[in-house]
């Protein structure tokens, strides 16, 4: 270490950074099978190359989302996490706008072809066609 300090029991090293949880608690998600069902039934869709996105108003004050990427369209399981992980991060980003919708998402087969970039903006897209949609439809 610089100066000669060494990190043992006299030296405290603190972490400034404060990090709030921003998990995917149950109540964000649809969880039974009966939700998909309703969101599949009657939904407005969104569809672009890498993504089919379901939306449907709920009775609740805030956005569900469920996710259905399967092994057909993205065989590794690597791969369908990572996008698991991006739609959920975008989800968050957006979850207040989106209050009042669940949605399911649907990746399509030429996911892979995009960058995570143009995923993370495809998803952008996706949500604000679902807020001017869901809302005033």
């Amino acid at each position: 270490m610089p100066g000669g300090q060494k990190a043992g029991k006299g030296c405290q090293l603190s972490k400034t950074v404060s990090h709030q949880t921003a998990g995917f608690s149950k109540l964000l998600r649809l969880t039974k099978a009966s939700e998909y069902r309703q969101v599949f039934d009657s939904a407005y869709r969104s569809v672009d190359g890498s993504f089919l996105v379901l939306a449907r108003e709920n009775t609740l004050n805030i956005a569900r989302l469920g996710l259905a990427i399967s092994k057909k369209t993205l065989h590794s399981s690597v791969q369908r996490n990572r996008i698991k992980r991006l739609i959920r991060e975008s989800f968050r980003q957006h979850q207040q706008e989106l209050a009042g919708v669940d949605i399911v998402v649907m990746a399509q087969r030429r996911i892979l072809q995009n960058s995570h970039y143009c995923l993370r903006n495809s998803m952008k897209k996706h949500w604000g066609k679902i807020v001017r949609c869901v809302k005033s439809c």
